[in-house]
């Protein structure tokens, strides 16, 4: 379809940025190489959003859209009935894309796993996105977890001035 789009049209610059932004959703993460999980959790049905059968029974609401506790509520119900993704993906910089999604807007919540660089370890925060025909983006926002610092070593201390021996001939004798 679009290489017929193309031979008719003049400009077809504009098409293949159609092309390649529709049905999309790019994933800004805080470090490069970060696996990110897609999961299709809603479809929009007259202008309200309605659980997939898969999540119906998280508890969580989604008709208007997505909200921070929705997206904790799915992603911890997700790891309880482990719950496969409808999309893996893992970025060679900062950011992974998901292309080729199905028309129609729905509601994808976008996990992570934690990652650990230079020591700290980066947790993403699960967020739900709203997506379908158009592109759509969405940052993952993490929480960081640096290790405990083990309890710093006191400064030393002199030593006391030593002491002399009483008996000069006999060293393990001291006075004080």
């Amino acid at each position: 379809q679009l290489e017929y789009l193309l031979k008719l049209n003049p400009c077809p610059e504009r098409y293949k940025e159609y092309a390649a932004q529709r049905g999309s959703l790019n994933v800004k993460t805080e470090q490069a190489g970060m696996t990110v999980y897609l999961y299709r959790v809603a479809e929009k049905q007259a202008g309200v959003y309605v659980m997939n059968e898969n999540f119906q029974s998280s508890g969580a609401d989604v008709s208007g859209g997505g909200s921070r506790e929705a997206a904790i509520t799915l992603a911890n119900f997700v790891k309880a009935q482990r719950i496969q993704p409808y999309r893996t993906g893992t970025g060679s910089g900062k950011h992974v894309a998901f292309r080729n999604l199905p028309d129609g807007e729905a509601l994808y919540l976008v996990t992570g796993d934690p990652l650990t660089v230079g020591g700290k370890t980066y947790i993403p925060a699960p967020v739900l996105v709203e997506a379908g025909g158009a592109a759509a983006e969405a940052d993952i926002k993490c929480d960081i977890e640096e290790p405990e610092n083990p309890t710093k070593p006191t400064e030393p201390t002199n030593p006391t001035e030593p002491t002399k021996p009483t008996d000069p001939s006999n060293p393990t004798s001291f006075y004080l």
